[in-house]
């Protein structure tokens, strides 16, 4: 046989292994990927409104949302993921999430302006979730994903003023260290760069449940204040993933 004819059965016997790696899909691949971007508010009740008494004087506080309390923030995840299924994989994640509070007005005191800052909201956890791949051939290929995991949120003290009067109660105990539920989902879309990098986009939906409060308003009739802390949040992130 000659250099010809090893070429061509090369060529045949190489055809179905290759044909059935490109029918397996991601079925018994490992990856890894990272992603980073913005965590913006999106909802969730930051604390209640209510009537009490502060310093001897009659204080009333509104109700304020996340989108009213923080900035929009950064996160970044990293994780491994396995194919179960042609187009299903499994994965866990590492995920980190800062943002920012700004000076605002929340309520009056003695009709006094009460002006309140809260500390950075600042998060990280492992979550566990599913990703479908919608389609697998060509070059770009859109997913779904579900997750589910828990978030340690870093304790949120405040500080409240009365800029009229110059009083200020710095670093008021309000919410304590949490470890809260997550739930979420992500829609995606990667672009092949290379047979085992691709490069894309993502956007998701996150929701965890109250956080824990601390009593640093016992006696003002504002005890319940801080029951709250839910929060729902959209990560829109970059995203490199790298399979071997």
């Amino acid at each position: 046989m000659g250099r010809t004819g090893f070429i061509v059965v090369a060529a045949l016997l190489s055809a179905p292994a290759a044909a059935r790696g490109q029918d397996d899909g991601v079925r018994g691949q490992w990856s890894a990927t990272f992603s980073g971007g913005a965590a913006l508010q999106a909802g969730g009740e930051f604390h209640e409104g209510g009537r009490g008494t502060v310093l001897g004087l009659a204080t009333t506080v509104d109700a304020k949302r996340n989108t009213d309390i923080f900035d929009p923030g950064v996160g970044w995840r990293g994780g491994v993921a396995y194919g179960v299924a042609r187009r299903v994989e499994v994965f866990t994640d590492f995920a980190w999430k800062r943002s920012r509070s700004s000076e605002q007005s929340v309520g009056n005191v003695a009709t006094l302006d009460l002006r309140a800052s809260f500390g950075d909201y600042t998060s990280y956890g492992m979550d566990a979730g599913m990703r479908y791949h919608l389609a697998l051939d060509g070059r770009v290929t859109p997913y779904v994903s579900a997750l589910a995991g828990f978030r340690r949120v870093e304790a949120i003290p405040g500080t409240f003023s009365v800029p009229a009067a110059g009083v200020t109660l710095r670093d008021t105990p309000f919410f304590d260290d949490s470890t809260v539920p997550v739930f979420g989902g992500d829609l995606g879309m990667l672009f092949a760069v290379s047979p085992r990098v691709r490069l894309g986009v993502e956007g998701g939906l996150r929701y965890h449940t109250d956080l824990e409060q601390i009593e640093g308003l016992a006696g003002t009739g504002l005890e319940n204040l801080n029951d709250g802390g839910s929060r729902w949040s959209v990560p829109i992130s970059a995203v490199v993933r790298f399979a071997f």
